[in-house]
């Protein structure tokens, strides 16, 4: 059984130290099985982050359209219990988008969150995940690996959203936090051809930014998002289908 100090050494190895702003993909389910309840990662992560900013994916691409609505408060994400318990905390604040919304502590959605409410995909150049690069974000992926990391979907729509993007339109209504409709909009959703990041990998482990981290049943690695940026933007420079399988 790991104890509070494992787990602070833990979470300081894969770079959640207060350093750089942090993204978390994560499983919880590894953490559960140990006898941690969400509360006790969050609260530690939030200490150890103080000062730099702790966003997670709020996400909810399965049931919305138009006759169920997306609603800011009361629409659960779907992608794991520790960031459906981090968009309900007290500080934290969800971004407007039916599909791709983050969870953000208060203090930094003005300068990652205030504008994904005009996006029209899910990580287009109005998404957090736009400043992720030039704020040097760590992407931090917890129990989970590579196919989970969004940011490189911003890379694929923002680069060739021709192959990226599935065409067609779907529609939904936006229910705000005030509870304010804001009327129907139209999205688009990502292409749904299988995806291979896992290529990646090795590429992203030779660069210096690299972390990776295990501790008992518990594992994890980050990257910086600037390196992981590059690796990617090069990749599309030889081929348009570079993510694709």
């Amino acid at each position: 059984m790991l104890d509070y100090n494992q787990i602070n050494e833990f979470l300081s190895g894969l770079g959640i130290t207060g350093e750089s702003p942090v993204f978390l993909h994560s499983s919880f389910k590894p953490f559960r099985e140990i006898g941690f309840t969400t509360s006790d990662v969050i609260n530690l992560m939030l200490r150890k982050q103080k000062g730099k900013a702790l966003m997670m994916p709020a996400f909810n691409w399965r049931a919305v359209g138009e006759e169920t609505p997306f609603h800011v408060v009361n629409t659960p994400s779907i992608v794991g219990g520790l960031s459906e318990s981090f968009r309900r905390y007290e500080g934290v604040v969800r971004t407007i988008h039916p599909t791709h919304s983050c969870s953000i502590e208060l203090s930094a959605i003005n300068q990652f969150g205030n504008r994904h409410e005009l996006s029209c995909s899910p990580c287009d150049l109005h998404s957090p995940f736009a400043t992720f690069a030039d704020n040097e974000v760590r992407l931090v992926m917890m129990n989970c690996d590579i196919e989970s990391l969004t940011y490189i979907h911003h890379l694929e729509e923002t680069t060739y959203p021709e192959v990226y993007l599935n065409p067609k339109l779907f529609y939904t209504f936006i229910i705000d936090e005030d509870g304010i409709n804001h009327g129907i909009r139209q999205f688009k959703r990502h292409s749904r051809e299988p995806r291979n990041f896992s290529k990646f990998k090795p590429t992203l482990v030779k660069q210096p930014s690299y972390k990776q981290f295990s501790c008992g049943q518990l594992f994890g690695w980050s990257i910086n998002s600037k390196d992981l940026h590059h690796t990617i933007k090069k990749a599309f420079s030889f081929d348009i289908y570079a993510t694709l399988r």
